[in-house]
């Protein structure tokens, strides 16, 4: 991928570069497709620098979804965002920006260079974006998805799911969560102490043992 990616920096230095994996399907037409990509790309020429992005996902996997906002409609659909935590190197469309500064040959907003890769390209891209050193647009719903049929391991199915729940919110969901515990350790505590009151003083002022009885015998003291 990194090999395409310098490849389109020598021979196609001012365009825009699609690296798509040959393990994806499509539903799309071509000339859908064409007007989906065109779209996107007409962001970066708008002048208006809030829109712009770097990359383009054509298919993400367990995004943030939560955190999207629109960018471009078509036919009053919504169908470019953008996005904050994609995933997944399925299909990518790279800005000349954007293809130069995961080369590390341009540097990204914090003054740092993407490279060298430490993780993965996929993860170290996540992150970069997540950060907000790089700028990233997705397509909603996915271009092109992973074909399932393909599908072999865990991981794989996982492809196919375009969002994810925020970390907080799952340990929300997976934890009854600290308030819940209180109550029930006070009313544990409750009963014990109404327990140990109602023996002291009540129970033992009620019953009594008769000496003069063979063996050991509870009576009661009042009422005969």
């Amino acid at each position: 991928m990194i090999d395409a990616l310098e490849n389109s920096h020598i021979y196609y230095p001012d365009q825009y570069s699609i690296l798509i994996k040959n393990s994806s399907v499509t539903n799309s037409t071509s000339n859908e497709i064409a007007n989906l990509v065109l779209l996107a790309i007409s962001l970066n020429k708008n002048g208006c620098k809030k829109d712009n992005w770097e990359l383009c996902y054509l298919c993400r996997w367990l995004d943030r979804c939560d955190l999207y906002t629109e960018l471009a409609k078509l036919d009053g659909v919504t169908k470019v965002v953008r996005t904050h935590s994609p995933l997944g190197l399925q299909a990518i469309m790279y800005s000349p920006v954007g293809r130069d500064i995961v080369l590390g040959h341009r540097r990204m907003k914090d003054g740092d260079y993407f490279t060298p890769i430490e993780t993965s390209l996929g993860d170290q891209l996540n992150r970069e974006i997540s950060l907000g050193n790089i700028s990233a647009a997705c397509m909603i719903p996915n271009l092109f998805e992973f074909n399932v049929m393909l599908a072999r391991t865990e991981l794989d199915i996982f492809k196919l799911s375009d969002c994810r729940l925020p970390a907080e919110e799952i340990e929300e969901e997976s934890s009854p969560g600290i308030i819940p515990f209180l109550w029930f350790v006070s009313i544990t505590v409750g009963i014990i102490l109404f327990a140990w009151f109602f023996y002291q003083f009540i129970a033992k002022e009620d019953y009594e043992v008769d000496p003069d009885v063979e063996g050991i015998k509870v009576v009661k003291k009042s009422g005969g």
